[in-house]
């Protein structure tokens, strides 16, 4: 126990990659229990219960991004600690505002809407959605705040919590029988984990900052940071559409296993690729905002450094599971899973590149080109739409329609590094450190 301490203390000392390890290695911590948990809840859930899971995942995932208007990415860019505290208090009374709004806009069309996306099974359950908005929401700011202030322990911690409450969660629910209504529970669950923790700290360091926000000084933040509403806030929506379109088209062609397949494979290794992807990208960001502020110069070379080191730490896994994954997945879960493994194997090389994607992709916002991430993410959205649509009209099978998807976002995610050079390029040309 003494040699962990030591250990964990020395590689919190600041530097770039001690920070990934603890915040990896809490998410990692986290998503292991999710994935220890997996075989018991395949038994306990059926495959059509994870493909609802899955649509209302997407669903959330889609509306999540749209809660604060993206100024959350706004806090670690904030010139002062006080600009921060009203980008804090900002990004939560958004939150609050737009679930009141969501949860109107359930209320009266609710219904209609789950008919309209092939999941009528989700309409009793839309106000463990809002729950889940309201929870994510405010854990997203607080979480901006602690990537400021390099909080790395805490982020680990909470991303812990989370994880490992979603998977207790779900465990219980389902053995308690409460079926799809448990799934989506334990997710509200896994949502508001961590929140209240980052919410004291936030008080505790930032008290007199946050006393002295004013309705006119929540105006100046909002005003100056308006570019992030103005872009990011839609191509969010588009980039996680994208991301989480394919649950909704799959169940729409093909039904609720496909989907709930399609869902497992994501649940045990995509979605802890794009976890642990996203936990290393908070901490590039913080050094990566350092940099622009301070060393722009340097701000090139990290990011290749940190793209190389990203795909070789993923390379062998990915293959690995490109191996083994149909066999796996069929004795681990049971026999009716093992299409899943199948979908797996065919998305192997997207999500290599996904991984290094997901950590390096806020780099556009650092030296602040949303617009080029707006077209990005138009294009992708597109794309994958027209995919589906041709496989629909043309009949294609759920294995060749995942195979045209993985490839098409392949290509993409290798467009997506480029343009982050090129955003990085125009960047240093225009502060002249070229």
């Amino acid at each position: 126990m003494i040699a962990l301490k030591n250990l964990t203390s020395r590689l919190s000392q600041n530097s770039f990659i001690g920070s990934v390890a603890l915040i990896a290695g809490g998410t990692a911590l986290g998503q292991a229990a999710v994935i220890a948990v997996s075989p018991i809840l395949t038994r306990l859930y059926s495959p059509e219960d994870f493909g609802l899971l899955a649509v209302f995942v997407s669903v959330f995932s889609i509306l999540v991004t749209m809660n604060s208007l993206r100024y959350e990415l706004a806090i670690p860019l904030a010139e002062s600690p006080a600009r921060a505290a009203n980008l804090i208090v900002l990004v939560l009374l958004l939150v609050i505002v737009t679930t009141v709004l969501f949860g109107v806009i359930f209320g009266l069309s609710g219904e209609a809407l789950t008919q309209l996306i092939n999941a009528p099974g989700l309409y009793p359950h839309l106000g463990l959605l809002l729950l889940s908005l309201m929870g994510a929401g405010f854990y997203q700011g607080l979480s901006y705040w602690g990537i400021r202030q390099n909080a790395v322990r805490l982020l680990a911690r909470t991303r812990f919590m989370q994880n490992f409450g979603m998977a207790a969660a779900q465990l219980i629910l389902g053995l308690a029988g409460l079926g799809i209504g448990g799934l989506l529970l334990g997710h509200a669950v896994g949502q508001i984990m961590g929140t209240l923790t980052l919410t004291r700290l936030a008080w505790r360091e930032n008290r007199d900052h946050l006393r002295s926000v004013t309705p006119g000084s929540l105006m100046d933040a909002a005003g100056r940071y308006r570019r992030f509403p103005l872009y990011a806030s839609w191509s969010g929506a588009l980039n996680i559409a994208s991301i989480q379109l394919p649950a909704l088209l799959l169940i729409s062609l093909y039904g609720a296993d496909v989907a709930g397949w399609f869902s497992l494979g994501q649940r045990v290794i995509g979605l802890p690729m794009a976890l642990v992807g996203t936990a290393v990208g908070q901490v590039y960001l913080s050094r990566a905002s350092q940099l622009a502020r301070e060393k722009p110069g340097e701000l090139s070379a990290f990011f290749s450094k940190t793209a190389r080191r990203l795909f070789l730490i993923a390379l062998l896994p990915i293959i690995a599971l490109a191996l083994v994954s149909p066999p796996a997945f069929g004795f681990v879960f049971g026999e009716n899973w093992r299409a899943a493994g199948e979908f797996l194997q065919i998305m192997a090389p997207m999500f290599l590149i996904q991984f290094v994607v997901s950590s390096l992709s806020q780099t556009i916002f650092v030296v602040e080109r949303q617009d080029l991430q707006l077209l990005y993410d138009v294009m992708r959205t597109g794309l994958i739409v027209l995919i589906f649509v041709i496989a629909g009209l043309l009949h294609f099978t759920p294995i060749v329609t995942i195979a045209f998807y993985s490839a098409a976002m392949f290509v993409l995610y290798i467009l997506h590094i480029l343009m982050n050079r090129y955003a990085i390029g125009r960047y240093l040309a225009v502060t002249g450190n070229v």
